[in-house]
């Protein structure tokens, strides 16, 4: 791979292999830009240079920005099911468009009952929490790579998350977990950087866990890994009737006034550093699926699909069976 950076912008270019047709390399890495990933992931074994370049960050980052300002592709959900001897877990993928989705690829020694995803992926990548042993897998569901996390200290109860630092260009896990009473700081917060400098490990985060600090829906962990807090919405936080979610880009907090009642409200963070937010949705469940659905355990809400630049949005809900 050859790169070459100018005052505007820099360029990735993919050379042909040796012996085949020439064609400008600017041409080439423009056609090879426009392949799905499913394309790609075969051209990498053309010869050294091509998995080379065509597995480069450079490269990545320029095909998903090019994805991102292509029409959208019909969504796709991931699914998750234990097999029949709940030894193992198989992963799906599925629309309503595409007959050629299906089987992914199947965890050993995962049990599908016990294990749970991030609601949607970052940049490709997905989070998966096996509750069992414990582990965290982060895995793509284009390319089928799997990579299980290293063991953590175990907790009473914890939380993850999966982000991408933009700064570092790092993929984080970051963990927070809550330890017993007796213990002088309860709340600890990990992260395991994708292959990062730092090995094959968690480490503590950089910017430490403020003592105060006793609610994991009362601050955001920033990108250089300090927490920074965020006044709550107008109405009282519960651990149970609230959840925070990403839509569009956005920070956004769900509250699930079930089971009193049918409604789903959706409140959108509109400035960091004041704290207000602003309620974007109500969503009334009994007008679109029957009463005996809308159990919390049933549906929630995971993503939007649609580009909200253009005012064209539609909001998405996960409905999975009870356990």
């Amino acid at each position: 791979m050859e790169s070459t950076k100018s005052n505007k912008r820099r360029r990735v270019i993919v050379a042909p292999p040796i012996g085949a047709s020439v064609l400008p390399d600017e041409l080439t890495t423009e056609v090879l830009l426009r392949l799905p990933v499913k394309s790609l992931l075969r051209f990498r074994a053309v010869c050294r240079s091509w998995d080379a370049a065509l597995s480069s960050e450079e490269f990545c980052s320029l095909h998903m920005a090019k994805a991102a300002a292509s029409p959208a592709p019909p969504p796709k959900l991931i699914f998750i099911s234990p097999t029949t001897s709940f030894d193992s877990t198989l992963v799906y993928s599925g629309s309503s468009s595409d007959p050629s989705d299906g089987l992914l690829f199947a965890l050993n020694g995962v049990r599908g009952d016990f294990a749970d995803m991030t609601p949607a992926p970052c940049r490709g990548l997905t989070l998966l929490h096996d509750l069992v042993a414990p582990a965290y897998y982060v895995f793509n569901a284009a390319t089928r790579a799997v990579t299980r996390l290293p063991p953590y200290q175990q907790a009473a109860s914890s939380t993850a998350g999966l982000g991408f630092d933009a700064m570092t260009k790092e993929y984080k896990v970051v963990r927070l977990s809550c330890g017993n009473s007796d213990e002088k700081q309860r709340i600890k917060c990990d992260v395991y950087v994708l292959g990062g400098e730092h090995g094959d490990r968690w480490r503590p985060a950089a910017g430490g866990v403020p003592f105060r600090f006793c609610n994991f829906v009362s601050a955001a962990v920033a990108t250089d890994e300090t927490f920074k807090w965020i006044r709550s919405p107008p109405f009282e936080v519960s651990q149970t009737g609230v959840h925070l979610v990403e839509l569009s880009g956005h920070l956004c907090m769900v509250r699930d006034l079930r089971p009193h009642g049918s409604i789903l409200e959706i409140w959108k963070i509109k400035d960091y550093n004041s704290g207000d937010w602003s309620l974007q949705h109500s969503i009334d469940l009994l007008q679109h699926v029957e009463r005996d659905l809308i159990g919390p355990q049933i549906i929630r809400v995971i993503g939007s699909v649609g580009d909200y630049r253009s005012g064209e949005k539609r909001k998405t809900s996960l409905n999975h069976p009870c356990r």
